[in-house]
């Protein structure tokens, strides 16, 4: 029916539902107040699934989807049916045919306007976090939904470390067990132990650094240490497009998350203490086309709830083939931004600090200290390879190892959701009571 499509929530099936409850039971103000509870909640959940909509489509790809619909309906009123002709006045006709044209003009006024279409979807979003606070029916912060270019990714210096130490190259042979294959690497306030590092293909890579950071984002996002991936989904996010390729890949990866434990120095009353953590729940795979990875809930309870840094959603797609520095580089970039807002070095790095993120990255004396070749070139190139900043040298030109190493790299953000961030600074995020015996929904 036409009413079904103008609004989901407000379906003839629940106008007659509505009816027959009438006739049934005495008009109270207790049922009046159940009748507005349910309608709220009908238009939560509305506003539910029309941002995990957008979540899938993108902003651009909903409203073109959504333009498109209008037209369809629009056609359909112009040419109604003869059950319509029945059911419906001209009046009917006229009024709803009006209202779509004024909604496909704003649609179509959003395509050629990127930030009122980037607004229009935040104040959607904020509008439903207040319904859900004011009818007490929280169920997701949808701060979490994606408007744009960047994702929210928890982070500590824990999950720093062992993003950024995870794919290093063990070529040391006194930091790998000849007895249990296990890999050792470490650092001033921080120890990684990867079990059967000899047994895994190609080592960890930069795909498992990515695959644990989704799987963070996911269960953060979820609050549940089961991280639930459709691969679908997934593989877009990647850029993956072979799916038996796919399916390798992610089963290798994990099989690396499944075989790290680390160690690392805490903060607060812990602070000093050397705490011990693994990351593998107990379940991993895919299943009905859904990735799933369960972290133990000691790993799971360290998450930050409300310490995020903003990344570039293109991190997940840098083609590491090609660019193997790249994504170590916008991680490092965001983390740093974020842990430097509002001071003067917010958006200014140093060239150490970038090239020390990529364990890739090569040593000067690994080769042969050629410089421009080895060192200066593949660093402007993967600089250059990413699309969500613009960059250049604080000073001149570097024309020599050590000149580029001391040297700043000044940092331009392209659409960085500075809205967002202030949102964080100013406020708190609704706290989650007993965060550790939360249970899926569902289950």
């Amino acid at each position: 029916m036409l009413e079904q499509k103008i609004e989901p929530w407000f379906t003839e099936e629940y106008a007659r539902e509505l009816m027959e409850r009438y006739k049934q039971e005495p008009w109270t103000e207790d049922k009046a107040e159940k009748i507005r509870q349910e309608s709220r909640e009908r238009g939560i959940q509305f506003r539910r699934e029309t941002l995990k909509k957008i979540e899938e489509l993108g902003p651009e790809g909903f409203v073109i989807e959504m333009i498109e619909n209008l037209k369809r309906l629009i056609f359909e009123l112009q040419n109604p049916t003869p059950e319509d002709l029945y059911k419906y006045t001209d009046a009917y006709f006229r009024d709803h045919i009006q209202m779509h044209e004024e909604s496909l003009m704003f649609y179509e006024s959003l395509l050629k306007d990127k930030k009122k279409l980037k607004k229009t979807f935040e104040a959607y979003a904020e509008k439903l976090q207040r319904l859900e606070e004011e009818s007490g029916l929280l169920e997701n912060d949808f701060n979490f939904i994606d408007l744009g270019r960047y994702m929210k990714l928890p982070q500590d210096n824990h999950t720093n470390h062992l993003a950024h130490k995870l794919t290093t190259k063990i070529k040391d042979p006194a930091r790998l067990d000849r007895y249990t294959g296990t890999a050792t690497i470490t650092s001033q306030d921080f120890r990684l132990y990867i079990e059967g590092y000899d047994k895994l293909v190609n080592g960890a890579n930069t795909s498992a650094v990515k695959f644990f950071d989704a799987a963070v984002i996911t269960c953060s996002k979820n609050r549940d240490p089961l991280a639930r991936i459709p691969l679908k989904e997934y593989m877009e996010l990647r850029g993956l497009k072979d799916e038996k390729e796919a399916r390798k890949q992610i089963k290798a990866d994990m099989e690396v998350l499944k075989a790290v434990k680390f160690e690392y120095k805490g903060s607060g009353k812990s602070r000093g203490d050397w705490l011990s953590l693994s990351l593998y729940g107990g379940r991993a795979g895919i299943y009905r086309g859904v990735i799933e990875f369960r972290f133990t809930p000691e790993f799971y309870a360290s998450i930050p709830e409300n310490q995020f840094m903003f990344i570039p959603k293109e991190y997940f797609s840098t083609r590491d083939k090609y660019n193997p520095h790249t994504a170590y580089f916008i991680r490092r970039i965001a983390e740093h931004k974020r842990m430097n807002l509002g001071k003067p070095n917010e958006n200014i790095i140093g060239v150490e600090t970038l090239v020390n993120a990529s364990p890739t990255f090569p040593k000067y004396e690994d080769v042969n200290y050629r410089f421009t070749q080895f060192i200066l070139e593949p660093f402007e190139r993967d600089m250059d390879a990413i699309k969500s900043i613009k960059w250049h040298y604080a000073g001149e030109q570097p024309t020599n190892y050590n000149e580029f190493i001391t040297s700043n790299v000044v940092i331009t953000w392209v659409d960085y959701p500075d809205d967002e961030v202030k949102k964080l600074t100013q406020r708190k995020k609704h706290s989650v009571k007993g965060k550790k015996t939360h249970k899926k929904r569902g289950g």
